[in-house]
Parts: C-alpha cells; structure tokens; sequence
C-alpha cells in the first residue's frame, strides 16, 4: 500500500503528512501556511479560495468530500457552497 494522509490536529495546532510507502511509514511535520488552500485557526479548520482543482467540482463527474473525526470528541462541520 502507498499513498500519504494529512493530519490536522486543531487542539496541538499541528498539521502532519504520513506517507506509506513499502518501506514503512514516515511522518512529517508540515508548516501551518494561511496563504494554502487548508491550514488551521484556533478553532478549527479553514478551507479557502479557489479548491476546484483539487475537487473537480467543474467536472460532470461525481465527488465526494469525506471529513473524518479520528477523536473521541464531538466535532462541528460547517460548509458553504456557492454555485457560480
């Protein structure tokens, strides 16, 4: 299995990329940038500016969005979605 995973720990303002490749797993910490699409605030996760790449919601293809709570705390999930 490869692939990598973004963490975003809002309580430790932390933000962690886990990368699995056949050699094992490797984490690294990544910088918390506001000048990126995602980055984190004190109360939570932002999601900014023009994600349509990254999405393809231009495309006439299906996606999904999957936000997981990997805590054993409630969390709030707030989304605005505007139809140009």
């Amino acid at each position: 299995m490869k692939g990598s995973n973004t963490v975003y720990n809002v309580e430790k303002q932390s933000i962690t990329e886990i990368i699995i490749s056949k050699d094992g797993t490797e984490r690294k910490d990544l910088p918390n940038d506001k000048s990126k699409s995602i980055y984190l605030e004190s109360d939570g996760i932002v999601v900014q500016g023009e994600i349509k790449e990254v999405f393809g919601v231009t495309e006439e293809t299906p996606y999904t969005i999957t936000i997981t709570n990997v805590d054993d705390k409630p969390a709030r999930f707030e989304a605005q979605v505007v139809d140009r």
